[in-house]
């Protein structure tokens, strides 16, 4: 991806030299800026490397141009149809400010939030995240409509407790200290 505000050159030696004729890198270029003098060196290099060309001339066309980006990207993925889920390290789960927040039960004219310093709040612990992408199942609904299939809806993502995945996995898998026969 390279965001500028303009190319001197478009670069072909490095092209040729790092990137064809397979091609195994996309380029996805962003002109940044209202009054650009020349696009065509950006262009080219998009168009030439299997990539997206856009001019993005005020703040307001970001997030439209962006969406290009994303759906050019999602495409080979989700014709695949191949599950593709990422799971993250295991990391220590963080206290959010709202899970220090007590609410005390009673009537409702007396409810007030109280931020109770003597507890000690302690998170969901050792966690990891698993998340994937969630794609438009549809058929094709007319001739005229592009394949929904190829929709990117979003991303999907939650943690899970270690102590939960640990139930899962046989204990002999687990322990490295020990003997079998």
């Amino acid at each position: 991806m390279l965001v500028t505000d303009g190319a001197p050159e478009n670069f072909d030696s490095i092209f040729d030299e790092y990137n064809w004729p397979n091609k195994t890198v996309r380029v996805f270029t962003f002109l940044i800026g209202k009054e650009v003098p020349d696009n065509r060196q950006t262009k080219w290099m998009a168009c030439a490397n299997k990539g997206l060309f856009t001019h993005i001339s005020t703040r307001a066309d970001v997030q439209e141009n962006v969406q290009k980006y994303i759906k050019v990207l999602s495409k080979p993925l989700a014709m695949s149809r191949s599950p593709h889920h990422v799971w993250s390290p295991a990391y220590i789960d963080y206290v959010t400010e709202q899970s220090d927040i007590k609410v005390p039960t009673g009537r409702p004219e007396s409810l007030h939030v109280d931020f109770d310093s003597e507890y000690e709040y302690e998170g969901l612990g050792l966690v990891m995240s698993i998340s994937m992408p969630v794609y438009d199942e549809r058929d094709k609904v007319s001739e005229l409509e592009e394949d929904p299939r190829k929709n990117l809806l979003g991303v999907v993502g939650t943690d899970v407790r270690i102590n939960e995945l640990m139930k899962f996995i046989p204990t002999y898998q687990v322990m490295s200290h020990h003997c079998t026969e």
